[in-house]
């Protein structure tokens, strides 16, 4: 089972393994104090991507970005299905003051939707590979 939580919140029993997924520590905790078991800042947005999204809050385009980013991190996906496997319990820690408008709640998606995503994944180069091939093929007629 997958939780998202807010890192300022206090630690509870129903949280099992806690997991920040910011790229960045947050400002006022403490690392004691964060109670976290593991960071896998390498999963959050990247930093352009975060920016944007506090400036415009266009969360659907933001989620779409970030699926889009996260399609490049699949071995860190199955890593974080594997370690919920063991657990039982994970919960994603977030930054952001919105239960329902965080890059936890895409993971928490992604994660658990996890071989549609895959297969969505591999669709998506396969149609990237068949342009490149068809613009290449094209090119190469027009010289």
């Amino acid at each position: 089972m997958i939780r998202t939580k807010r890192i300022f919140e206090h630690r509870s029993p129903e949280d099992g393994y806690r997991i920040l997924v910011e790229r960045v520590w947050p400002k006022g905790v403490r690392r004691e104090e964060g109670k976290v078991d593991f960071w896998m800042r390498k999963l959050a947005p990247s930093s352009i991507l975060t920016h944007w999204f506090s400036r415009t809050q266009r969360w659907d385009e933001f989620a779409k970005l970030y699926r889009n980013e996260l399609k490049k991190k699949i071995e860190m996906l199955k890593e974080l299905k594997q370690i919920e496997r063991e657990k039982g319990v994970i919960t994603l820690l977030y930054i952001i003051n919105d239960p329902e408008r965080n890059p936890a709640v895409v993971l928490k998606d992604v994660v658990e939707n996890l071989e549609e995503f895959m297969e969505e994944t591999e669709e998506t180069i396969v149609e990237e590979v068949k342009e490149e091939e068809t613009e290449g093929a094209e090119e190469e007629g027009a010289e």
